[in-house]
C-alpha cells in the first residue's frame, strides 16, 4: 500500500483490510459501511469479537503498541475507509501531552490483553454450550403441572419471605424447590446441582449479588452458567438496575413482589428465545440493541435453554393428549 499520510479506500464485501499477525502500516477510520473484527482462539477457530460501523476506528492498537496486528478485520459490506499512515498517526500522538501519550499507550496495551481474554472466554462458553442440557425424561403422569420438572432455587435472607414464596410457587406447579438463606449456601448448591431457574434477593447486597451472578455466567463453580436468573430488589435507582443487568441476570423485579409478578416473569423467560453475548467484561443474555461504549457490537450466540425445554415439553405433551381425546 502507498505510504502517503491519508488515503480514501473502498473495500468490497468480504475483503480483508489486514490480518492478525501482520505488521501495521495504517490505521483506518470507517467512513461508510462496517467491518468485522475477529481473532484466532486457542483452538485455532476464527472468533468474531466486534462489528465496527461508521465513525469507528480499527488498526490503531498495533501502531501505538508497535506490535503485530492483534486481529483480522474484514469488510462486511461495501466499506469506505480513511487510511492514516503509521508515521502520520504516530506524529499526531507524539504532538500531544507526554502524560496523555503514555496513558494512551498503557490503555492500548490493556485493550490488547482484554481482547485476548474475550476470545478465551468465548471459547470457554462455547465449549459449555456444546454440553447441551437435556430436558427431564417424560413422566407417565400427563396431568403434571407445567413447572413440575423445573429445577428451581431461591435465595433470600428473610425466612418469612422464603416460606411465603415457596407456598406460592408450589401453587404454580413447582415441585423441585430449594431455598437457602445465605450466598455461601447458594454457591454450594449451584456448584453441586444443575438448576434451571434462580430467584435471588438483592438484600444480600447489590455488589455481592452482582459479583455472584458474574461468577455464574463465567462458569465459576457452577453446573449451569446458562440458568435463568431473576433478581428481586427494593432499590429503584436506574444505576442499581443497570449494575444487576450488567452482571448477567435475565430480569430485575422491584419489590413489593407478588406471585403473579414472578409467574409472569418466569413465563416470559419460558417463551422467548435466549441468546447470549460475550465481551471482555460481560457474559449473559443479549440486551436489545446492545452497544459497547466504543460503538462496537458484541457477538451473539445461542445457549441451552433448560427452563424453556422443560416448560415446552409439558405444553407439547398436553397438546398431544388433547388431540387424542
Amino acid at each position: 500500500m502507498s505510504t502517503e499520510a491519508f488515503k480514501t479506500i473502498t473495500y468490497k464485501p468480504n475483503t480483508t483490510l489486514f490480518r492478525e499477525g501482520e505488521q501495521a502500516d495504517f490505521a483506518y477510520i470507517i467512513r461508510e459501511g462496517s467491518v468485522k473484527v475477529s481473532k484466532r482462539g486457542p483452538s485455532g477457530a476464527d472468533i468474531p469479537i466486534a462489528l465496527v460501523k461508521k465513525g469507528g476506528i480499527v488498526g490503531e492498537m498495533a501502531i501505538v503498541s508497535e506490535a503485530p496486528r492483534s486481529a483480522t478485520v474484514t469488510a462486511q459490506e461495501e466499506t469506505i475507509v480513511l487510511a492514516i499512515s503509521k508515521t502520520s498517526f504516530e506524529n499526531k500522538l507524539q504532538s500531544i501531552d507526554p502524560f496523555l501519550y503514555s496513558l494512551i499507550k498503557t490503555v492500548i496495551a490493556r485493550l490488547r490483553q482484554t481482547s485476548d481474554h474475550t476470545v478465551n472466554l468465548y471459547e470457554k462458553i462455547k465449549k459449555m454450550q456444546g454440553k447441551s442440557i437435556q430436558s427431564a425424561p417424560p413422566k407417565s403422569d400427563l396431568t403434571q403441572q407445567k413447572f413440575a420438572n423445573v429445577n428451581f432455587i431461591f435465595a433470600d435472607p428473610n425466612p418469612q419471605t422464603r416460606n411465603s414464596l415457596r407456598g406460592g410457587l408450589f401453587g404454580l406447579g413447582f415441585k423441585e424447590i430449594c431455598d437457602v438463606s445465605t450466598l455461601f449456601q447458594l454457591r454450594e448448591q449451584i456448584k453441586k446441582n444443575r438448576y434451571d431457574l434462580l430467584i435471588l434477593d438483592a438484600a444480600f447486597g447489590g455488589r455481592e449479588v452482582a459479583g455472584f451472578i458474574h461468577d455464574i455466567r463465567h462458569g465459576i463453580d457452577c453446573k449451569n452458567p446458562f440458568l435463568s436468573i431473576i433478581v428481586l430488589t427494593q432499590n429503584k435507582s436506574p444505576q442499581n438496575r443497570d449494575t444487576l443487568l450488567h452482571a448477567g441476570c435475565d430480569h430485575v423485579l422491584l419489590k413489593p413482589i407478588s406471585i403473579e409478578k414472578i409467574s409472569n416473569a418466569i413465563k416470559a423467560l419460558c417463551h422467548y428465545g435466549r441468546k447470549f453475548i460475550v465481551t471482555h467484561d460481560y457474559v449473559g443474555p443479549d440486551r436489545i440493541n446492545y452497544q459497547n461504549p466504543n460503538g462496537e457490537s458484541a457477538p451473539v450466540f445461542d445457549v441451552p435453554k433448560s427452563l424453556t425445554q422443560k416448560f415446552t415439553f409439558h405444553n407439547n405433551t398436553l397438546q398431544a393428549v388433547s388431540t387424542l381425546t
